[in-house]
């Protein structure tokens, strides 16, 4: 049985405009407003919804920076303050553009670069954390008898 799923040329181009990439910035602007996600080993190629606001970087301040910065406890307070609504609060990409970004004199290089590898080892770990997983799912695949043939039987019940 084949289960794959075909999508028109005209979803496609859709799906491209909202597809985020390595670098990118997300915060989100409905709802639980200014959660800050640096997209690294983690988003890339995922579609987002128009509820993320994205932060592209242009190649002048290191994107791991401008995130470090948006997550702060100083950045979101610069975030909410410009909230609006009662209901479901919200925030407009104008807003986002107003916050003023004190610059480093290497760009946010330095911090940018420790970001990244934190989101680098993040990664890794979730990868190894999977591969755990498949492990046991295989285990549970071919039976006890032959799980217990290949790891043997020493566990505690």
């Amino acid at each position: 049985m084949n289960h794959e799923i075909f999508i028109g040329s005209s979803n496609h181009t859709f799906l491209s405009r909202i597809a985020v990439e390595k670098g990118f910035v997300l915060i989100t602007s409905g709802g639980t407003i200014g959660r800050v996600m640096y997209v690294r080993g983690n988003f890339e190629g995922s579609a987002v919804s128009e509820d993320v606001l994205r932060i592209v970087p242009n190649g002048n301040i290191h994107p791991g920076y401008i995130y470090s910065f948006l997550a702060s406890s100083f950045g979101q307070s610069l975030i909410q303050r410009y909230s609006y609504g009662s209901v479901i609060p919200r925030i407009h990409r104008t807003h986002i553009e107003d916050i003023s970004i004190p610059i480093p004199d290497d760009n946010g290089k330095e911090i940018g670069q420790k970001v990244d590898a934190a989101f680098d080892k993040r990664a890794e770990a979730l990868a190894q954390e999977n591969r755990a997983i498949a492990l046991f799912d295989e285990a549970l695949r071919l039976g006890r008898e032959r799980t217990e043939a290949d790891w043997g039987r020493e566990y505690d019940a």
